[in-house]
């Protein structure tokens, strides 16, 4: 059963009153509602994602993977899947599948810091896939290991887990993480 889109709205909201930025993201939740489930992959219009950004134990560095597809260091991360109790538990399960990281092993990071942002990105055309190009709304929640993790990465789609200190990290996950 997809996720409601009211608890969508609910994170939203939530993130919304915690950073009191990003007012675009309404209207395109909105949007996205007007076209189909806003969490399923097939509305071309656009979906929601969910990924999980992972403090180090030692609060020093953050958890990225690097995506075989799109070329680059990600937060582990993707999209939500019909047996998805929640976008949390989504962000989670994505976690397991690419770095065997189970929830476990982490905990949601407190008040605010647990959505650190919504990020709206274009995702390019995949013909090998026969899709086209579509945008990716992603909610980024927080978490911290809980002890040493040994990361395993799922081969098929990353590859290459690192550690990324905080100083390095750019962005407005890595202003929010840093005033934590």
């Amino acid at each position: 059963m997809p996720i409601p889109l009211s608890h969508v709205a609910q994170e939203f909201t939530a993130y919304r009153t915690s950073w009191g930025t990003d007012h675009h993201l309404m209207p395109l939740l909105r949007g996205l509602a007007t076209t189909g489930e806003v969490t399923d992959r097939r509305n071309l219009a656009g979906h929601v994602t969910c990924s999980a950004v992972v403090i180090h134990e030692d609060g020093g560095s953050v958890l990225r993977i690097h995506h075989t597809v799109h070329q680059r260091y990600l937060f582990p991360g993707g999209h939500v899947d019909p047996e998805d109790s929640s976008l949390e538990a989504a962000a989670l399960r994505e976690l397991a599948e690419e770095a065997d990281v189970r929830a476990d092993q982490v905990e949601p990071l407190p008040g605010p810091f647990r959505v650190l942002h919504i990020d709206a990105h274009d995702i390019p055309e995949r013909p090998d896939r026969d899709e086209p190009a579509h945008v990716h709304v992603d909610l980024r929640f927080g978490f911290r290991a809980r002890g040493p993790l040994h990361l395993i990465p799922q081969e098929a789609e990353v590859s290459d887990p690192v550690w990324t200190p905080l100083a390095d990290l750019t962005g407005i996950v890595g202003e929010r993480l840093r005033a934590l």
